[in-house]
């Protein structure tokens, strides 16, 4: 209707779509698993206890505002502030701006708080140099804080928070598939010393025929018949044969997969339930979402996609070339021992 969602189902998952930067604290949760004591009982409880609470929190705001808020065509983004100011409700404007005020920072340093210990798994895996899983005397990772301090400080002053809100929101669903697909694959013997490369080959097929049918379905059919404008046959039938064949490869993986044996001690492991369905599943859907965002949200991703795995080619290829120089020479290898202890919870 003219007063409730105006901009019908299409409105809806549109908005979605954006609110995913709301819950970039629930990705924190995860990396940072390794310090837990017992992620068998703690981690579920953490991950749906922060899911939870961001996701009742943002309904809260958003119906609070949404019913303070006239609908105007010609309308932008609206405030707390703006609606507070429009109902001459001063003292609670001022609240909401010294709030706001005290919250970004908080909001910085989540998402600031695992970076070092994400930067310090990466360089045992030897992707950065070695000096980002060095500790100090107390056990942090100093030059992970360092490096990620500046460079966060040094792009948003760079970078409008409207591109990096939209940029933000696409980077989590896509890292979202990320951490699905790394469930799948380890769950499926693609981890460690072990490799089934059939199973990669159906995992790669997953993620083109999902992505491929999650954004030919929705900008083809879902988004304009939910606009009550004309849709696209063809594309609707390319779109629900790509889906067709993504979901086909979870058949495939999970008869042909070989599932990884239990580890020693049971008591401090969680194991995903419904793997290899729900990950997948959850993959296509996150694509859904991730089509809602303009191309160029997704050229910005995917330039600093570029520029940093430009970082780590350029870093292994010096990395090889020292350890080429080395051998010759008789000196060390340049192999990296880590100090780290690794980590599984799959």
């Amino acid at each position: 209707t003219e007063s409730f969602a105006p901009e019908g189902i299409s409105g809806i998952i549109t908005g979605s779509s954006l609110l995913f930067f709301g819950f970039i604290g629930f990705d924190e949760v995860c990396c940072l698993a390794a310090k837990s004591h017992n992620p068998r009982r703690t981690m579920p409880l953490a991950i749906a206890g922060t899911l939870g609470g961001s996701a009742v929190l943002s309904m809260l705001a958003q119906l609070a505002l949404s019913g303070m808020t006239p609908f105007d065509d010609d309308m932008g983004a609206v405030s707390f502030e703006d609606s507070f100011k429009d109902h001459d409700w001063p003292v609670a404007r001022g609240i909401t701006a010294v709030g706001e005020v005290l919250l970004l920072p908080l909001v910085v340093l989540v998402c600031f708080l695992p970076q070092p210990e994400l930067f310090a798994a990466m360089s045992e895996d030897q992707l950065i140099p070695p000096i980002f899983h060095k500790k100090d005397s107390s056990g942090t990772f100093v030059w992970g804080c360092i490096v990620s301090g500046a460079a966060m400080t040094a792009f948003s002053l760079c970078v409008p928070f409207v591109v990096l809100w939209d940029m933000i929101s696409l980077g989590v669903l896509l890292g979202f598939n990320l951490t699905n697909t790394s469930l799948i694959m380890l769950r499926y013997g693609n981890g460690g010393g072990e490799a089934q490369p059939l199973v990669t080959r159906w995992v790669v097929a997953l993620w083109l025929f999902g992505a491929t049918g999650a954004y030919t379905l929705w900008l083809g059919f879902a988004a304009p018949a939910l606009d009550g404008n004309e849709w696209s046959a063809p594309l609707l039938a390319v779109g629900l044969v790509c889906l067709a064949v993504a979901l086909l490869s979870l058949v495939f993986i999970s008869t042909h997969g070989r599932l990884v044996a239990e580890v020693e001690d049971p008591v401090t492991t969680f194991r995903a339930p419904f793997v290899p369905f729900l990950p997948g599943v959850a993959i296509i859907i996150n694509f859904a979402l991730m089509a809602q965002f303009t191309f160029i949200d997704h050229v910005y991703l995917i330039g600093l996609i570029v520029l940093i795995t430009a970082c780590y080619i350029g870093f292994k290829l010096a990395a090889k070339g020292r350890a080429g120089r080395d051998r010759e020479g008789g000196g060390p290898s340049g192999d990296i021992q880590s100090p780290l202890t690794p980590h599984h919870a799959y």
